[in-house]
C-alpha cells in the first residue's frame, strides 16, 4: 500500500500499550432524521459504545470483495451484540471498517465494494428483496436488522454509489458518484441520517460533494448528534459550523494518520472535544503499521472518559456513559489513575508508522536542564514563555526538552492542504537536534528529569466565538495526561497552564493550542 506523506515522509518509530479507562456504565436527501422524544425519554447521560477495528483486507488476505463485506459486516454483528449486552443506546463503527482501506487505493478497484444506499426513512430489513435492486442491499439489509433485532443505534461508514441522473451536470465517466458515508440506523433499523464525507485526505478515489453537507438525527434519548469524518475535523465545514449551531455531541469516523508531536489520535480528539465543549464519540481504524491507530470517547474539558491506543490491541469494543451536556471542567479524582500509571516504565515497543511534523518552520528554544527560569519563543507576533524548574540532573545519558511557538498555517496531506493554529507548547526530544523532537522515546532513549514547576503561558492569540484555545497532553506511554493535572485559565487574551504534580510524570508534550481556519 501507498501510504500518504508530508514532507518528511512517513516514519516508522516504535510505541508501547496505551489504554485509559474510567469507570464503565456499562438539507436533502442526505439531510437530517429525527424521531419523537417525550420529556420521560430525556436522561442526563446515554451509553455510547465504539470499535476499534482492525478489518479484513482483501489485497492482504487474498480474498474476495464478497468475503471481505461478509465477514466484516459478521464480525461487527458480533459487537453489535456486545454493546447491546452492555446497554449501550448507540454503537459506532470506523472509517473503511467495512472493506479496509487497500479496497479504496482505486476506483475500479473500489467499485464491488461499494454500496447503493435507500433513501432516508426506508428500513431495509423490513423490505423483500424483490422489492430493490440495489447494489450490495444485502449489506445494507443485515445491517439495518441487526440494529432492529439490538434496539441499538447504528453508525456505519461505507463506500456509497450513486448513480447519476439526468439533471447531474458534472457526472464522472463510469456513470456514477461514489462517496464516502455514514450511514445511521435507527432502532427499528430505519435509516434516519446519512453524511457524505466533504473534505478528502490525499489518493482517495471517491468524489467530493458539491457543497459541505450538515447532517444531524435525533435520538429517543434526547440527543442530536452531528456527523463527520477523519480529515473532517481538520476543517470549518462541516465541523466548526455545527458546534456554532448549537450541537454537543458528535459522532466521528476515522482512520487517523498519526503525526508527532501534536497530532496522534488522542491528542486531535481530546484538542477537538475541548476547544468545541463537546462530546466526541470516535471509531478509529486499526492498522497501526500504516499509521491508524486509535479510539474513545471524549467529553468536553473531562477529554477521554475511555479511550484505546495500543498497537497489539486488534479490534477492541469500547463502553462508556457520556453526560449529555459535556463536561465543562476536568475530573479531579485521578489520583488512583495516577497512582497506577505513571510509573515511568516503558513497555516493550511494537511497530507503529507516524507522521512527523515538519518543525523547522516553528520557533524554538532548547530549555537549560541545569537552570529553573523563564524562556520565550516567538512566531509571527505570537509569543509563548516557559517558567520551570527541573528535578536534578544525575543522569548519564540526556535528552532535550524544546520550547515551540508557531503561528499561522502549515501544510499536511502531502502539501495538498492547510492546517491553521496557533501552537505553544513544550516537547521531549531525543537530543538537541530539532528532529528528535518528532521521534518516539523507547526504553533505550536519553533520559530527562520531570518538571517540579511548570507554568505555560500565551498572549495575543486570535481567538473566535466557536472553538477555544485547548490543552494538548501526552506523556512517554502515549497517554494523555489528565486535564486535572492542570490548572487552565482563559482570561481575556491570557491563556496559561500550570502544573506542581509534573514530577511524577515524565511529559511527551504539553501544549496549547488555538486552531485558526479558513472559512471557505
Amino acid at each position: 500500500m501507498n501510504w500518504p506523506i508530508n514532507n518528511n515522509g512517513l516514519f516508522l518509530l516504535m510505541i508501547p500499550f496505551a489504554i485509559y479507562l474510567l469507570p464503565d456504565d456499562s438539507n436533502n436527501e442526505v439531510g437530517s432524521g429525527s424521531e419523537t422524544i417525550t420529556e420521560k425519554q430525556r436522561r442526563d447521560s446515554y451509553i455510547a459504545a465504539v470499535v476499534e477495528y482492525a478489518p479484513l483486507a482483501a489485497k492482504q488476505n487474498n480474498v474476495s470483495p464478497e468475503e471481505v463485506l461478509r465477514i466484516n459486516s459478521d464480525r461487527y454483528l458480533d459487537f453489535i451484540v456486545e454493546a447491546k449486552l452492555r446497554n449501550a443506546d448507540i454503537i459506532v463503527f470506523p472509517e473503511h471498517g467495512l472493506v479496509s482501506l487497500d479496497a479504496v487505493e482505486d476506483r475500479s478497484g473500489a467499485l464491488p465494494f461499494l454500496v447503493q444506499v435507500p433513501e432516508i426513512g426506508k428500513n431495509p430489513c423490513l423490505l423483500d428483496d424483490s422489492e430493490v435492486s440495489v447494489v450490495n442491499f444485502q449489506l445494507v439489509k443485515k445491517l439495518s436488522c441487526s440494529a432492529r433485532s439490538n434496539k441499538i443505534y447504528l453508525v456505519v461508514n461505507l463506500g456509497e454509489i450513486r448513480p447519476c441522473l439526468d439533471t447531474d451536470t458534472n457526472c464522472p465517466k463510469d456513470g456514477a458518484f461514489n462517496y464516502n458515508t455514514n450511514v445511521v440506523f435507527n432502532r427499528d433499523g430505519d435509516i434516519v441520517a446519512k453524511y457524505r464525507k466533504h473534505n478528502l485526505y490525499v489518493g482517495s478515489e471517491f468524489d467530493t460533494p458539491p457543497y459541505p453537507e450538515y447532517v444531524t438525527f435525533e435520538t429517543d434519548f434526547g440527543v442530536i448528534f452531528g456527523t463527520f469524518t477523519c480529515f473532517d475535523i481538520v476543517f470549518y465545514k462541516p465541523a466548526v459550523v455545527h458546534v456554532g449551531n448549537g450541537i454537543k455531541n458528535f459522532i466521528f469516523t476515522t482512520a487517523w494518520y498519526d503525526e508527532l508531536p501534536f497530532l496522534t489520535a488522542t491528542q486531535s480528539n481530546s484538542l477537538w472535544a475541548m476547544s468545541a465543549s463537546a462530546n466526541l464519540i470516535v471509531s478509529g481504524y486499526h492498522h497501526p503499521i500504516g499509521g491508524q491507530l486509535g479510539s474513545g470517547i471524549f467529553s468536553g474539558f473531562a477529554g477521554p472518559l475511555k479511550y484505546i491506543f495500543d498497537p497489539n490491541s486488534g479490534s477492541q469494543l469500547l463502553v462508556s456513559t457520556v453526560p449529555i451536556i459535556p463536561y465543562e471542567k476536568p475530573i479531579p479524582d485521578m489520583d488512583s489513575y495516577t497512582l497506577q500509571t505513571y510509573q515511568n516504565q516503558l513497555k516493550t515497543p511494537t511497530e507503529h508508522f507516524f507522521l512527523k511534523e515538519k518543525l523547522q518552520i516553528y520557533s524554538t528554544v532548547v530549555l537549560n536542564l541545569k537552570k529553573n527560569t523563564t524562556i520565550t519563543a516567538c512566531h509571527e507576533n505570537f509569543c509563548c514563555s516557559l517558567t520551570y524548574a527541573l528535578q536534578p540532573i544525575n543522569l548519564d545519558s540526556v535528552g532535550a526538552y524544546r520550547l515551540i511557538a508557531f503561528n499561522g498555517f502549515r501544510k499536511v496531506a502531502a502539501e495538498t492542504a492547510e492546517l491553521g493554529w496557533q501552537v505553544c507548547g513544550v516537547s521531549r526530544c531525543l537530543s538537541e537536534t530539532l528532529d528528535s523532537c518528532t521521534e518516539r522515546t523507547n526504553p533505550d532513549s536519553p533520559k530527562l528529569p520531570n518538571f517540579t514547576k511548570f507554568q505555560l503561558s500565551t498572549t495575543m492569540m486570535k481567538t473566535d466565538d466557536i472553538m477555544k484555545p485547548s490543552l494538548n497532553t501526552l506523556d512517554i506511554d502515549f497517554q494523555p495526561i489528565p486535564f486535572g493535572k492542570f490548572k487552565f485559565t482563559r482570561e481575556g487574551g491570557l491563556i496559561e497552564i500550570k502544573s506542581k504534580v509534573l514530577q511524577f510524570i515524565s511529559i511527551q508534550t504539553v501544549g496549547i493550542i488555538n486552531r485558526l481556519y479558513r472559512q471557505t
